[in-house]
């Protein structure tokens, strides 16, 4: 499996300072703030915050990011978990992964 988040838990858009920060910028700022931390090591709780917002700000965009981010099922529950292994951009109404 490639490295990536999993969205468990409810997200608190108030609450989370990455979410505060990136919901204003543009779509594709976000995009090169995500593709700035593909290939970093480490899993730190700020690290995990922010590419979670970021998560939410993805599928909040209306574009399809199917991707990237899929949903996955543990029992009876289903979670969105979005991989941060390669750089995305956006390619008509998707944001896609590129090498």
């Amino acid at each position: 499996m490639m490295p990536g988040i999993i969205a468990i838990g409810d997200f608190d858009r108030t609450q989370n300072k990455f979410y505060i920060r990136y919901s204003v910028k543009t779509l594709d700022d976000c995009i090169i703030r995500f593709n700035d931390d593909v290939g970093k090591g480490g899993w730190v709780s700020a690290r995990s915050s922010m590419l979670r917002a970021l998560m939410e700000i993805f599928l909040e965009s209306g574009l399809d990011c199917s991707d990237f981010i899929e949903k996955i099922h543990y029992g009876e529950e289903e979670y969105d978990r979005m991989s941060v292994s390669k750089r995305i951009m956006i390619e008509d109404e998707k944001i896609v992964q590129i090498d």
